[in-house]
């Protein structure tokens, strides 16, 4: 299948230019990692130790802020240098890749319109999903020791259709990367008649992502530090290769190259 196909590209991608990927994605990486313990906000992935700290008015709003726009910031940077280098061969050769703000600026924009599109689709499709799913988990009188599959099958079947709908958006995010005049209605657009394809490949995608991010934590009981660099690792994964994706689907269906 050719979704598959794209996905497996997407991997290789990453791993036949490790060196590549690591210069321009590795010391961005240990510096959002770092910025966690620096700030003081590895509550962020404790959601017990959060909603602990709501009830006893400590919860660092404001040193999470921070630390969410200079991720974004870091993102953005990673993204548009991935892009470059892929498909245009561009490699400053550095320990960071080179800052182009006005790029920067331009993936920016049309990730937050991608984003707005993605979240009225979110609505929409949880809300569906949600009924359905609670309707069926009430007429068949599930157990509690049913809740964690009916949670998991309903994360996919919403997760799915959301990462359906950005990837049929996300090449006009290289084409900003680029420079190129692609907006997002042009995006939909080219891709019409390759349903299938994204379809698969946004299954593919969620299945793995759910995968790597949950398997070890039930397989090997990791917690505390041990699982958050388990999760920096998956992450930066995670970031790569959707990357990656974004950048395979615009080289092959905007510029017509093989997948090979």
């Amino acid at each position: 299948m050719q979704g598959i196909q794209i996905f497996t590209h997407s991997v290789r991608q990453v791993f036949g230019n490790f060196g590549a990927a690591l210069r321009i994605s590795g010391l961005l990486t240990l510096v959002q990692f770092a910025m966690i313990f620096v700030l003081g906000v590895p509550v962020i992935f404790s959601p017990d130790g959060g909603r602990a700290m709501m009830l006893a008015g400590t919860y660092p709003t404001g040193r999470i802020v921070i630390y969410l726009v200079l991720s974004l910031i870091i993102g953005l940077w990673i993204a548009v240098a991935w892009h470059r280098y892929v498909l245009r061969e561009e490699d400053s050769g550095g320990v960071i890749p080179k800052w182009q703000g006005g790029r920067v600026w331009a993936y920016f924009t049309k990730s937050l319109l991608s984003g707005l599109a993605l979240a009225v689709a979110g609505l929409v499709i949880g809300l569906v999903v949600g009924f359905v799913m609670a309707t069926l988990f009430h007429n068949a009188g599930a157990t509690r020791a049913d809740a964690a599959g009916i949670g998991l099958i309903t994360l996919v079947l919403i997760a799915v259709p959301i990462i359906y709908v950005f990837f049929r958006l996300c090449p006009a995010l290289p084409a900003a990367a680029l420079g190129e005049p692609l907006g997002l209605g042009d995006a939909w657009r080219l891709m019409a008649g390759k349903g299938g394809t994204i379809l698969v490949l946004a299954l593919v995608t969620v299945v793995v992502g759910a995968a790597l991010g949950m398997g070890p934590a039930y397989l090997f009981g990791l917690n505390g530090l041990p699982m958050l660099i388990w999760d920096g690792l998956v992450q930066w994964f995670n970031t790569m290769v959707g990357i990656s994706i974004m950048t395979t689907l615009y080289g092959h269906y905007v510029e017509g190259r093989p997948l090979v």
